[in-house]
C-alpha cells in the first residue's frame, strides 16, 4: 500500500522554512529600525548640545534678530557647524537643507586659503533663526580641508525664508570679477576678458595638477576650480601671448575656439615668430612664410570638414562625442593644435588624429 505521508511531510517543511525566512526579515528590518532610530537619538542629543555650546565666541546659533560679524572660523569649529548644523531631522528622517557639496569648489577655496588669496568681505556664512545654516557650506568645508583658521561674515537670525534670495542673482564670470577687481584692463569688453581668463584658465589646465603639482604631459586636468591668484599669475606670464592673439584672432565662427588658441598663446612665449607665422598660414593657407610645413593647413582642414559636418549633421557618432559636448570639444582641440603646432615647429608631418 502507497503511503504519501512523505509528500505533505515535505509541503510542510517548505512552508516552514518560508515562514522562517519571513520570521528572519522581519526580526532584521526591525533591528535595521532600532540601529536608525538609535542613530537619530545620538544626532538629536549631539544637535541638542550644539545648539547649546553655540560659537566660540559666546553667539548662540538660534538668534530672533539678525546679526552679523567678522568672526574667526577654525578648521574644528567648521566641521562640526557641517555635521550638525546643516540637515534637520523630520518624521525620524535626516533632510538634507543644502545642495550637495562640489568637491571642485572646496578644493579652490582650500587653494586660496593655502596661497593668502582669501578676502573674509565674499565669504559668507549664514543662519536661520533655528540655528541651521543656510549659506556657506562650501566655505566651511574649504577651511575644513585647508585646516586653516580663516575669518568669515558671520550672519546669525537670518529669516528662514530668506533662504530663496540667495545664489539667484546672475553670477560673473571669472573674467569680469578679474577686470573689476583691476587684474585685467578695465577699458576692455567682457567678452576680451573672459578670452583673457579662458586662456589662462585652459593653460593651467594643461600645466598644473590639481595638487599644484605641475604637469609633464600637457593633457588637460578635468575642469577644476583654480584661484584667482593662480589665473591672474598664468595670465601675466603669457600676457604678450594672450594680447597678441586677442587682437588678431579670426572673427570667424570656429577659428578662434579657446581650444585652438591656447597652444599658440603657450609656444608664443618661447618662440613668437614661430606662433605667429602658424596663426597667420593657418588663417589663410596662401600667406607665406619661413617654413614650408602644412602643419597649419592640416589643422584648418580638419576645423572647416567639422564646420561643414556640423552644418549638414552628418557628423559620425564617434567624432560628434568628442566635439560637440563642451569639454570634451575643448579637450579635442587643444589636443589637435597642440601636436599640429609643435610638428611646425619641430618641422614634422601632422596627421589628425581623426
Amino acid at each position: 500500500m502507497e503511503v504519501r505521508v512523505p509528500l505533505m511531510l515535505s509541503m510542510n517543511t517548505k512552508t516552514k522554512n518560508r515562514t522562517s525566512g519571513l520570521l528572519k526579515a522581519v526580526k532584521d528590518s526591525k533591528l535595521v529600525i532600532r540601529n536608525e532610530a538609535r542613530k537619530l537619538k545620538q544626532h538629536a542629543k549631539a544637535v541638542a548640545t550644539h545648539f547649546e555650546k553655540g560659537f566660540s565666541d559666546g553667539t548662540g546659533f538660534e538668534q530672533s534678530e539678525f546679526g552679523v560679524e567678522v568672526f574667526n572660523m577654525t578648521p574644528a569649529e567648521a566641521m562640526d557647524i557641517l555635521k550638525h548644523r546643516n540637515s534637520i531631522v523630520k518624521d525620524n528622517t535626516h533632510i538634507q537643507t543644502n545642495r550637495r557639496i562640489d568637491e571642485r569648489i572646496v578644493e579652490r577655496i582650500k587653494n586660496e586659503l593655502l596661497n593668502d588669496d582669501w578676502f573674509f568681505e565674499s565669504a559668507h556664512v549664514a543662519f536661520n533663526r533655528d540655528g541651521i545654516i543656510i549659506d556657506g557650506q562650501h566655505t566651511l568645508a574649504g577651511i575644513a580641508a585647508a585646516g586653516k583658521e580663516a575669518p568669515v561674515l558671520l550672519k546669525t537670525g537670518c529669516r528662514n525664508k530668506s533662504v530663496q534670495k540667495i545664489d539667484v542673482s546672475r553670477s560673473r564670470t571669472t573674467g569680469q570679477r578679474l577686470k573689476f577687481s583691476g587684474a585685467f584692463p578695465l577699458d576692455e569688453s567682457d567678452v576680451s576678458s573672459k578670452f583673457r581668463a579662458d586662456i589662462a584658465g585652459l593653460i593651467l589646465r594643461s600645466t598644473i595638477s590639481l595638487t599644484g603639482k605641475k604637469k609633464k604631459n600637457g593633457k588637460l586636468e578635468d575642469r577644476s576650480w583654480y584661484s584667482d591668484k593662480q589665473v591672474i599669475a598664468s595670465h601675466n606670464e603669457h600676457k604678450a601671448g594672450i594680447n597678441y592673439f586677442l587682437k588678431n584672432k579670426s572673427p570667424k565662427r570656429g577659428f578662434k575656439k579657446i581650444g585652438l588658441m591656447a597652444p599658440l598663446v603657450l609656444a608664443f612665449k618661447d618662440n613668437p615668430k614661430k606662433a605667429k607665422d602658424f596663426y597667420n598660414r593657418f588663417l589663410n593657407p596662401n600667406v607665406k612664410c619661413d617654413s614650408r610645413n602644412t602643419s597649419p593647413i592640416g589643422l584648418r582642414n580638419l576645423v572647416d570638414s567639422v564646420l561643414r559636418l556640423k552644418a549638414s549633421k552628418e557628423i559620425d557618432g564617434n567624432l560628434f562625442s568628442k566635439l560637440m559636448k563642451g569639454r570634451s570639444e575643448v579637450s579635442f582641440w587643444f589636443a589637435e593644435a597642440t601636436r599640429a603646432v609643435e610638428c611646425f615647429i619641430n618641422n614634422k608631418t601632422y596627421t589628425p588624429n581623426v
